[in-house]
């Protein structure tokens, strides 16, 4: 990616988590880019091309952060999962997920406000893309008997809404006193897992918590 074109990028995010989608002007994001505006529509045709851009970009570092670079998806995991092992690869991945929201502050209010902004088929390959090694641990514990038989696209969004809400929490300053991040954490993951018919695994942190 061109050194421009990353500018670009990088000052459209840090405008639309400040000011919003709608009310950023192109004209805005170049001046903050230190580039021409026909340097922007050079890079990319409009708004609308950027905003999704920046979208699939941002997701594939979640993406990375999620699963690492060996993304062989279901090959990496046992074909039978026991209850036990299905809890902990989800788990994981929730965990990773939650640690990159947290560093990566500014683009979770970006994909907040994208939540709510009209989709494009751009973003949905890229959610659905993004999910898919989740997609395919989920299925194999399907047939394992260890979560309920859901459709995946529901699945998809409800994990997707899930993780939106619990990292603005997490991020949310404001919260701090209420509970601690690490409880809510692993409380908001028990409550997905129990979601996709989840059976509680007896070393679960929220049977620890009870006792």
């Amino acid at each position: 990616m061109s050194s421009k074109k990353q500018r670009i990028l990088d000052a459209a995010l840090q405008l639309f988590a400040e000011r919003g989608i709608e009310s950023t002007a192109t004209a805005q994001i170049a001046a903050t880019a230190g580039v021409a505006k026909g340097t922007l529509f050079h890079h990319f045709e409009n708004k609308a091309a950027l905003v999704d851009e920046l979208f699939v970009h941002l997701k594939q570092s979640l993406r990375l952060a999620l699963f690492g670079e060996n993304e062989n998806h279901a090959g990496c995991v046992s074909t039978e999962p026991a209850l036990s092992d299905s809890y902990l690869q989800l788990k994981s991945v929730w965990l990773s997920g939650m640690h990159w929201a947290m560093a990566n502050p500014v683009a979770m209010a970006f994909f907040c406000q994208v939540h709510f902004h009209p989709a494009s088929h751009h973003r949905n390959m890229s959610i659905a893309e993004t999910f898919a090694p989740l997609e395919e641990r989920i299925i194999l514990a399907r047939h394992a008997g260890v979560v309920a038989a859901l459709d995946l696209i529901i699945i998809r969004d409800f994990c997707h809404h899930h993780f939106l809400h619990c990292a603005h929490f997490v991020i949310d300053a404001k919260h701090a006193q209420c509970i601690s991040q690490l409880d809510y954490i692993n409380t908001s993951f028990d409550m997905l897992w129990r979601a996709i018919g989840g059976q509680t695994p007896p070393f679960s942190d929220s049977k620890k918590r009870r006792r």
